[in-house]
């Protein structure tokens, strides 16, 4: 691997190693690595096509944010919930054209399980080709046994907001979109919520291919930093969160380059006030950078073997 990556500077990518090491971290995988595949869409174009076929005005606007892609997937379900159903089936309920190397390699890594917040079964298959079975012992979505905390182990796959699974009936009304849904599963006393609380507060998290700009998820975050803060002479027993994100800057002019450094301390401030600290990549289109990274882990992870041994050799 080409030592100039910029993850390779970063101050927390040592401590991010010795956390995939443990064997008792949780790998939290977002939308941006199942588009490697080229066959399922990001969600800003699959809101866009969810309002085209429902009839709902679309703004002209590149930068809607997650608030906004929220509601119009709820005006959308509301105008036409047929065709908005129709129009889900039909993206996610479906086999990715070719897997996503980066699925592979993750299940190579000593991660405890994997949670993901995406519909189509990409992360699924690549569990039942990982630990070679025919069945979906291994995996849980939101409405079944999703929310034991106690399956947090054998690399079990949890659907956070549903899976458009390919051997049993779509369920439309189980993927979480639109912004009923979220008020639905992410409700005060809702189990999915206490998951996450749970999961977020006492396990150590890597994050791919995600923001985490939802604001349900940012009030878990909210009340895990309050709870820790009600424990801080323990603190420094909190388990460490990290995210993988591409850098802001590139080889530009100096100008630009000011306003990109600016862009990337802004959002570096919005996760660390979620307790989460930021491991930045070089800014390689489609994920292709951050998948030679984990290539690189998991080629000097081969001799790690299924009993989760700490002797990984993972490092850089």
């Amino acid at each position: 691997m080409d030592g100039s990556n910029r993850i390779y500077e970063s101050s927390h990518y040592d401590n991010l190693v010795k956390v995939i090491k443990s064997t008792n971290a949780i790998a939290y995988i977002g939308s941006g690595l199942s588009q490697m595949g080229k066959t399922y869409m990001s969600w800003p174009n699959l809101v866009k096509k969810l309002c085209d076929v429902c009839n709902v005005d679309y703004p002209d606007d590149d930068n809607l944010d997650e608030k906004e892609l929220i509601m119009l997937s709820e005006e959308a379900k509301k105008r036409d919930y047929s065709s908005y159903c129709d129009t889900l089936k039909q993206e996610f309920a479906t086999r990715p054209g070719s897997m996503p190397r980066i699925y592979t390699l993750l299940f190579q890594l000593p991660f405890q399980s994997y949670l993901t917040t995406n519909f189509d079964p990409t992360l699924h298959l690549a569990s039942i080709d990982y630990n070679n079975v025919k069945d979906d012992a291994s995996v849980s979505t939101f409405g079944t046994q999703m929310c034991d905390a106690t399956r947090l182990e054998n690399k079990n796959v949890f659907y956070l907001h549903g899976l458009a699974n390919l051997h049993s009936e779509f369920e439309c009304e189980k993927l979480i979109l639109s912004k009923s849904d979220f008020e639905e599963a992410y409700e005060e006393d809702h189990t999915l919520k206490s998951f996450l609380f749970t999961v977020f507060k006492y396990k150590p998290v890597v994050f791919f291919g995600c923001k985490l700009k939802e604001e349900p998820i940012k009030r878990i975050f909210d009340a895990c930093k309050e709870s820790q803060l009600k424990m801080s002479d323990r603190k420094k027993d909190f388990p460490p969160k990290y995210i993988l994100l591409p850098s802001f800057i590139e080889k530009v002019n100096e100008s630009e380059l000011e306003k990109e450094e600016i862009r990337e301390r802004e959002e570096n401030n919005y996760y660390e006030e979620l307790g989460i600290n930021v491991v930045r990549y070089d800014p390689i289109p489609d994920f292709t950078k951050l998948e030679e990274i984990v290539e690189d882990w998991a080629e000097q992870s081969s001799n790690y073997v299924a009993s989760f041994s700490d002797q990984s050799p993972l490092g850089r």
